[in-house]
Protein backbone atom coordinates (compact mmCIF):
# COMPACT_ATOMS: atom_id res chain seq x y z
CA UNK A 1 0.00 0.00 0.00
CA UNK A 2 2.76 2.27 0.84
CA UNK A 3 4.67 1.70 -2.58
CA UNK A 4 0.98 2.57 -4.18
CA UNK A 5 0.73 5.96 -2.95
CA UNK A 6 4.25 6.64 -3.72
CA UNK A 7 3.99 6.16 -7.06
CA UNK A 8 0.38 7.66 -7.42
CA UNK A 9 2.19 10.75 -8.74
CA UNK A 10 3.74 9.60 -11.67
CA UNK A 11 2.15 9.67 -15.14
CA UNK A 12 1.82 6.01 -15.77
CA UNK A 13 -0.03 4.75 -12.66
CA UNK A 14 -2.53 7.58 -12.81
CA UNK A 15 -3.13 6.79 -16.97
CA UNK A 16 -3.75 3.31 -15.60
CA UNK A 17 -6.12 4.38 -12.64
CA UNK A 18 -8.06 6.77 -15.64
CA UNK A 19 -7.97 3.69 -18.05
CA UNK A 20 -9.43 1.36 -15.62
CA UNK A 21 -12.29 3.43 -14.36
CA UNK A 22 -13.28 4.33 -17.51
CA UNK A 23 -16.11 1.61 -18.02
CA UNK A 24 -17.27 2.37 -14.38
CA UNK A 25 -17.21 5.98 -15.20
CA UNK A 26 -19.56 5.32 -18.56
CA UNK A 27 -21.25 2.63 -16.66
CA UNK A 28 -21.75 5.32 -13.93
CA UNK A 29 -23.06 8.22 -15.74
CA UNK A 30 -25.66 5.66 -17.85
CA UNK A 31 -26.65 4.48 -13.78
CA UNK A 32 -27.10 8.03 -12.87
CA UNK A 33 -29.37 8.53 -15.91
CA UNK A 34 -31.61 5.60 -15.36
CA UNK A 35 -31.74 6.33 -11.51
CA UNK A 36 -32.82 9.85 -12.78
CA UNK A 37 -35.66 8.78 -14.87
CA UNK A 38 -36.77 5.95 -12.55
CA UNK A 39 -37.40 8.78 -10.09
CA UNK A 40 -38.85 11.15 -12.20
CA UNK A 41 -41.00 8.24 -13.52
CA UNK A 42 -42.02 8.06 -10.10
CA UNK A 43 -42.43 11.43 -9.08
CA UNK A 44 -44.60 11.64 -12.00
CA UNK A 45 -47.10 8.80 -11.02
CA UNK A 46 -47.48 9.97 -7.35
CA UNK A 47 -48.24 13.10 -8.43
CA UNK A 48 -50.40 12.11 -10.69
CA UNK A 49 -52.29 9.22 -8.58
CA UNK A 50 -54.93 11.42 -6.72
CA UNK A 51 -56.19 9.96 -3.74
CA UNK A 52 -60.15 10.53 -3.20
CA UNK A 53 -60.92 8.06 -0.68
CA UNK A 54 -60.81 10.35 2.39
CA UNK A 55 -63.28 12.80 0.88
CA UNK A 56 -66.12 11.03 1.34
CA UNK A 57 -66.10 11.70 5.32
CA UNK A 58 -66.28 15.62 4.27
CA UNK A 59 -69.20 17.32 5.43
CA UNK A 60 -70.30 20.66 4.14
CA UNK A 61 -71.19 22.59 7.18
CA UNK A 62 -72.06 26.28 6.25
CA UNK A 63 -71.50 28.63 2.76
CA UNK A 64 -67.95 29.17 3.30
CA UNK A 65 -66.87 25.33 3.66
CA UNK A 66 -68.64 24.96 -0.40
CA UNK A 67 -66.39 28.22 -1.08
CA UNK A 68 -63.52 26.62 -0.21
CA UNK A 69 -63.70 23.44 -1.39
CA UNK A 70 -64.26 24.73 -5.21
CA UNK A 71 -60.70 23.71 -5.73
CA UNK A 72 -60.79 20.63 -4.62
CA UNK A 73 -63.87 20.03 -6.81
CA UNK A 74 -62.54 21.02 -9.61
CA UNK A 75 -59.77 18.37 -9.12
CA UNK A 76 -62.47 15.67 -8.38
CA UNK A 77 -64.15 17.03 -11.87
CA UNK A 78 -60.99 16.97 -13.84
CA UNK A 79 -59.84 13.26 -12.67
CA UNK A 80 -63.17 12.47 -13.81
CA UNK A 81 -63.01 13.65 -17.24
CA UNK A 82 -59.65 12.58 -17.65
CA UNK A 83 -58.91 8.89 -16.37
CA UNK A 84 -61.02 6.26 -17.91
CA UNK A 85 -64.08 4.78 -15.95
CA UNK A 86 -62.72 1.63 -15.87
CA UNK A 87 -59.50 2.56 -13.55
CA UNK A 88 -59.37 2.77 -9.77
CA UNK A 89 -63.19 2.70 -9.80
CA UNK A 90 -63.37 3.45 -5.76
CA UNK A 91 -61.32 6.23 -6.31
CA UNK A 92 -63.25 7.85 -9.05
CA UNK A 93 -66.85 6.97 -6.99
CA UNK A 94 -65.40 9.03 -3.98
CA UNK A 95 -64.54 11.60 -6.28
CA UNK A 96 -67.59 11.86 -7.90
CA UNK A 97 -69.87 11.30 -4.31
CA UNK A 98 -67.74 14.36 -3.12
CA UNK A 99 -68.67 16.70 -6.37
CA UNK A 100 -72.30 15.58 -5.96
CA UNK A 101 -72.67 16.52 -2.39
CA UNK A 102 -70.93 19.63 -3.29
CA UNK A 103 -73.59 20.75 -6.15
CA UNK A 104 -76.03 19.71 -3.92
CA UNK A 105 -75.10 21.74 -1.25
CA UNK A 106 -73.82 25.15 -3.08
CA UNK A 107 -75.67 28.49 -2.87
CA UNK A 108 -73.30 29.96 -5.59
CA UNK A 109 -74.09 27.94 -8.57
CA UNK A 110 -77.13 26.13 -9.41
CA UNK A 111 -77.12 22.88 -11.66
CA UNK A 112 -80.23 21.42 -13.73
CA UNK A 113 -81.07 17.94 -14.91
CA UNK A 114 -84.08 18.12 -16.75
CA UNK A 115 -85.41 16.37 -19.92
CA UNK A 116 -82.84 17.32 -22.04
CA UNK A 117 -79.56 15.84 -19.93
CA UNK A 118 -81.81 12.95 -19.51
CA UNK A 119 -82.03 12.42 -23.07
CA UNK A 120 -78.71 13.20 -23.69
CA UNK A 121 -77.40 10.56 -20.67
CA UNK A 122 -80.10 8.20 -21.51
CA UNK A 123 -80.56 7.99 -17.33
CA UNK A 124 -77.33 5.84 -17.25
CA UNK A 125 -75.07 6.57 -14.11
CA UNK A 126 -71.34 6.27 -16.40
CA UNK A 127 -72.68 9.39 -18.83
CA UNK A 128 -74.43 11.37 -16.22
CA UNK A 129 -71.54 11.18 -13.85
CA UNK A 130 -69.39 12.83 -17.05
CA UNK A 131 -71.73 15.06 -17.71
CA UNK A 132 -72.13 16.42 -14.34
CA UNK A 133 -68.17 16.53 -14.19
CA UNK A 134 -68.37 18.63 -17.24
CA UNK A 135 -71.09 20.33 -16.17
CA UNK A 136 -68.98 21.72 -12.74
CA UNK A 137 -65.92 22.25 -14.41
CA UNK A 138 -67.64 24.19 -16.80
CA UNK A 139 -69.40 26.34 -14.27
CA UNK A 140 -65.71 26.90 -12.02
CA UNK A 141 -63.74 27.40 -15.02
CA UNK A 142 -66.12 30.75 -16.17
CA UNK A 143 -65.43 33.62 -14.81
CA UNK A 144 -68.91 35.17 -15.32
CA UNK A 145 -72.39 33.21 -14.78
CA UNK A 146 -73.64 31.08 -17.44
CA UNK A 147 -76.82 30.20 -18.15
CA UNK A 148 -78.57 26.63 -18.35
CA UNK A 149 -78.25 26.56 -22.08
CA UNK A 150 -74.31 27.44 -22.06
CA UNK A 151 -73.80 24.95 -18.94
CA UNK A 152 -75.42 22.38 -21.24
CA UNK A 153 -74.09 23.16 -24.43
CA UNK A 154 -70.25 23.12 -22.60
CA UNK A 155 -71.01 19.96 -20.56
CA UNK A 156 -72.55 17.93 -23.50
CA UNK A 157 -69.07 19.06 -26.06
CA UNK A 158 -67.13 17.74 -22.93
CA UNK A 159 -68.82 14.65 -22.61
CA UNK A 160 -68.70 14.07 -26.61
CA UNK A 161 -64.49 14.36 -26.24
CA UNK A 162 -65.08 12.14 -23.57
CA UNK A 163 -66.95 9.30 -25.36
CA UNK A 164 -65.16 9.73 -28.39
CA UNK A 165 -61.88 8.47 -27.10
CA UNK A 166 -62.10 4.78 -26.86
CA UNK A 167 -59.55 4.43 -23.97
CA UNK A 168 -62.24 5.80 -21.39
CA UNK A 169 -64.41 2.41 -22.28
CA UNK A 170 -67.62 4.50 -22.79
CA UNK A 171 -69.25 4.39 -26.62
CA UNK A 172 -71.11 7.04 -27.59
CA UNK A 173 -74.93 6.95 -27.50
CA UNK A 174 -76.83 8.21 -30.56
CA UNK A 175 -77.30 11.89 -28.97
CA UNK A 176 -73.56 12.07 -27.93
CA UNK A 177 -72.62 10.53 -31.66
CA UNK A 178 -75.03 13.27 -33.23
CA UNK A 179 -73.19 15.97 -31.08
CA UNK A 180 -69.90 14.62 -32.52
CA UNK A 181 -71.18 14.75 -35.96
CA UNK A 182 -72.41 18.59 -35.50
CA UNK A 183 -69.24 19.67 -34.75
Amino acid sequence: MGSYLRTIGDDKPRRWIRNQMAPQVLTNGIMKKTILLITFNLFTALIMAQDYSSLPATQFNGDGDFKEAEEQVLECAEYLLVHPRTENEPNRLSAFRYLFLWMQGTADHTFSIGQREMDLTKGKTPYLTIYLAAAVKTVLESPEKLTDDQVYQAASALLAAYCSKPGNHLKPNRAIKKIVRDK
